[in-house]
């Protein structure tokens, strides 16, 4: 197989999952479905996704880097702005990368290691993560002006923002303790001032 394409391919298996990895954090929280689904299945799936998104990236770079068409250091890959194929885009790429991976240790191997302010804090890099990478998708790659890609890259947008603006809306003091009310989340995470809104 053509180690270009294997790339391309990698890559934007990588952008979805974690696209959906990101969409389904944000649900997390929010509970759009309330009890239908069950929360630690969402949450399982939001790991395995955020993992599998990871071994995608990686195998993203490494066809770069053994490609010989567009000869990419192996430091391009670590460093933003060392590459000599389109410098600025694939800079973006490798910063959502290091992004997508410190989530990914402080919520695996680093997790008992560190306070819940800051595993949030770093677990904020998601978002970054996956609108870098979806930059990187669009200005670096050579099929981004095909219309599916274009509109894969629009419609996990979407999804994302749609689930960003869901999760902002279910949050609302108000709406908090309605869904403590109605058994969708644990009531003790309704402050008492809420429950009057």
């Amino acid at each position: 197989m053509n180690v270009w394409l294997a790339s391309r391919a990698a890559g934007l298996v990588a952008e979805v999952l974690l696209g959906l990895s990101v969409a389904m954090g944000i649900a997390i929280r929010a509970r759009p479905l309330g009890r239908r689904v069950a929360g630690a299945s969402v949450a399982e799936a939001h790991r395995v996704m955020a993992l599998v998104a990871l071994a995608a990236l990686t195998l993203h770079g490494l066809a770069l880097w053994l490609d010989r068409a567009v000869e990419i250091p192996l430091a391009a890959l670590l460093v933003p702005g060392l590459s000599p194929y389109r410098p600025v885009a694939v800079g973006v790429g490798v910063a959502a990368a290091w992004c997508m991976l410190i989530v990914v240790a402080t919520s695996t191997t680093l997790r008992r290691r560190l306070t819940a302010p800051v595993w949030r804090a770093a677990h904020l890099l998601a978002y970054p993560a996956f609108l870098l990478g979806a930059a990187h998708g669009i200005a670096a790659g050579t099929d981004a002006r095909v219309p599916w890609v274009l509109g894969l890259h629009a419609g996990l947008i979407g999804v994302v923002v749609a689930a960003t603006v869901f999760r902002v809306a279910a949050d609302r003091p108000g709406q908090r303790a309605k869904r403590a009310q109605e058994g969708r989340v644990p009531a003790t995470r309704v402050r008492p001032q809420e429950s009057r809104v």
